[in-house]
């Protein structure tokens, strides 16, 4: 029997890879039986463009410095 097949979308994505002590259960979870072999997983690439994107925008560690330019400016 063909497994299902699971389409994600860019959230998942981000989530996915974002620091490990921010993901929620439920996505890693659903990775988790990906790789198990119960469905396929389907990533339309402009997925991985837009986290691209979103993750260093998002997840970045600011600092006090990076703070101050900014309200500078």
């Amino acid at each position: 029997m063909k497994p299902q097949a699971v389409f994600v979308e860019t959230n998942w994505v981000v989530d996915i890879l974002k620091p490990e002590h921010l993901q929620t259960p439920q996505a890693a979870q659903l990775l988790a039986l990906a790789e198990a072999g119960e469905f396929e997983l389907h990533l339309p690439a402009i997925c991985l463009t837009e986290a691209r994107e979103t993750i260093p925008r998002r997840f970045t560690p600011r600092t006090d410095s990076n703070d101050l330019r900014k309200f500078v400016q």
